[in-house]
């Protein structure tokens, strides 16, 4: 038999006594008939630690860039990817997503939200102006974050799907990687094919120092006996 029930004045049926889309991130397990209320507040607190985390993760996503693509004047030491086109390429994309925000929520843009990107491309929280949202319009910052109640997903569904378009096989970073193996070993085969003609041409090297010795050799001897027949002729 379906269980049937009322909340907020909408009559609800299910084929189950654990009823999951009657209250959206509730799932209600019912016992027996009767009525009663039920109060939901949002977790404030966890709201607050979740957007912090991301952007404290997302920042240091930014410092490790920045580290790996920047030069130190002072030293003369440069990161180990400066100028590399895919890194800048993958700033801009992220870049990209967090600029643009999303579309259709009462909340449309991290500034919104009470964050801001800054010129290094980190991450700022006004923490009064998220505080107030938290607090006053959880459920658009929710939709902002999730897309819980929007057409298309939140910030954190566009910024997943960049990172995994980025990170797929074939993708941007994938594909360096191949190129930058396919560059290896060229590399090692023009080194083979150059350390082989370095060693053809040492050998060369040390025949011909062979035959100028044996030729030395026999210049002297000629030398030597020259000299004993001029010594035999003015003896004459």
């Amino acid at each position: 038999e379906n269980a049937t029930l009322t909340v907020n004045g909408i009559d609800i049926i299910s084929q189950s006594n654990k009823v999951e889309d009657a209250i959206q991130g509730v799932t209600l397990n019912l016992k027996e008939v009767g009525s009663g209320s039920l109060s939901l507040d949002r977790d404030t607190a966890a709201i607050t630690e979740t957007i912090e985390k991301f952007v404290k993760a997302y920042n240091s996503l930014q410092e490790s860039v920045s580290s790996l693509s920047s030069f130190d004047q002072d030293t003369g030491i440069s990161g180990t990817l400066l100028g590399e086109s895919t890194l800048r390429s993958v700033q801009a994309q992220l870049r990209t997503v967090l600029s643009e925000g999303v579309g259709n929520g009462a909340l449309g843009s991290l500034s919104d939200v009470g964050i801001t990107l800054q010129l290094d491309g980190s991450l700022e929280i006004d923490e009064d102006a998220l505080e107030e949202l938290v607090e006053n319009e959880g459920g658009a910052l929710s939709d902002f974050f999730a897309g819980l109640s929007l057409s298309e997903g939140g910030l954190a569904d566009n910024l997943g799907d960049k990172l995994e378009n980025i990170l797929k096989d074939n993708g941007l970073i994938e594909n360096k990687i191949s190129a930058l193996e396919g560059s290896v070993e060229r590399f090692d085969r023009r080194y083979g094919r150059v350390e082989e003609t370095i060693e053809a041409t040492v050998d060369r090297y040390r025949t011909q120092f062979g035959q100028l010795d044996a030729l030395i050799s026999r210049m002297n001897s000629t030398s030597s006996y020259l000299s004993q027949q001029f010594e035999m002729m003015s003896e004459i």
